[in-house]
């Protein structure tokens, strides 16, 4: 077929099929930018939901220190140092594990009759001693692909001085 000039409009095989392969090659482009866009997306949303099983984990592990050091009875104050006595969680609703993880908590008394910490305000403080514990927390929650939490704290109590 020839092309010819008809008021303005060129008609032609040509054209037309210029016309489809432009068409074809911007929606070959859009589609790569939107596969790209997904691709992109669904990343954002797993390092989202990382962060948020990662910061549920911390938090968890903090509140089992609380729950530790809220109970005094928790902390052992007899028997030998640095001896990991097993805290107690049946019953709390709060750090119930899902099948395959495992939720656990330890104290250890680390010093007996430490010299409490100065203040300036302490001017009695010859009256008692410091002793030293160490909370011991883990949170494995692999089998549930929430990931593994351990975190140690310090903790002093004040009490009656020593003989």
């Amino acid at each position: 077929m020839e092309n010819r000039h008809d008021g303005g409009r060129f008609s032609g095989v040509g054209e037309r099929g210029a016309a489809l392969l432009v068409a074809l090659l911007i929606l070959v482009a859009v589609s790569v930018l939107a596969a790209s866009g997904l691709s992109t997306a669904v990343l954002g949303v797993q390092i989202a939901q990382g962060t948020q099983t990662s910061q549920e984990g911390f938090q968890l592990a903090l509140g089992l220190i609380d729950y530790v050091l809220s109970d005094v009875d928790n902390l052992p104050m007899t028997g030998p140092l640095d001896t990991p006595v097993d805290v107690a969680l049946g019953g709390n609703d709060t750090f119930a594990a899902a099948e395959g993880e495992t939720i656990a908590a330890a104290a250890t008394r680390v010093q007996d009759c430490i010299p409490p910490p100065r203040t300036r305000f302490a001017h009695s403080a010859d009256q008692y001693s410091g002793f030293v514990h160490d909370v011991v927390v883990a949170v494995d929650r692999n089998a549930t692909r929430r990931g593994r939490v351990g975190m140690t704290q310090g903790h002093v109590i004040i009490g009656p001085k020593c003989q």
